[in-house]
Formats: structure tokens, sequence, C-alpha cells
């Protein structure tokens, strides 16, 4: 049976990709989708490629050269908090193979 996670995961916009290797900052943003999937192992691997994916749909829309999210060790995880949850529905669902609207991810980046 296909159950609803809340995949979220760290990452740096183009904006804060230049400002932190500019200005040595640590800034960065976070994104989620919900995925559908029987097993978490499936939804941590299917988020995995999606934010893989988001970020140089990031910097192509800004003209810039993208970088590996996969390389660089952000953090991703299945949300289980009941406050963040209940205040997610707004955010895309797919099933594992499909990729969000990443214009719905994105906040501007």
């Amino acid at each position: 049976m296909l159950k609803t996670r809340l995949f979220c995961f760290g990452y740096e916009s183009p904006s804060q990709f230049a400002n932190n290797a500019n200005q040595g900052w640590d800034d960065e943003d976070s994104a989620a989708v919900w995925i559908k999937d029987a097993s978490d192992e499936a939804v941590l691997t299917w988020g995995r490629a999606i934010a893989e994916s988001f970020v140089p749909f990031l910097f192509k829309r800004a003209e810039k050269d993208a970088y590996s999210w996969a390389n660089e060790n952000f953090a991703y995880w299945i949300e289980t908090d009941p406050n963040i949850l209940a205040h997610a529905s707004e955010l895309p669902v797919v099933t594992v193979g499909e990729m969000p609207d990443f214009t719905s991810l994105s906040s501007g980046g």
C-alpha cells in the first residue's frame, strides 16, 4: 500500500551559492515535496533524485552553472513532526518516478 511522506531537503540557491562563496557564509534554503510509495527507502532515494534535478533547474533559470546537490552532502529527511505535516498540504505530491513542478518548489531562489 502506498503511503505519502513529506521529503525535505536543504540546498543553496544561486544567490546563496555565490554569497556563501564570496562572503564565507553558510546560508541555505530548504524545500519539500510529498512522495507516495510503500517504503521509506524508495521515498528517500527518489527524493534525492528530485533534489539533484531541482538545483540545476534553479541555476538554469538564473543563467548560472549549477553544482551537484548530491556531492555537497546537504541534509535530507522524511518529516514526521505533526505540526509541520499539518501545514504542508499545499506542497506538490508525486509518486516515485515522477518529478514535481519545480516552479512550485522554488521560492524565487
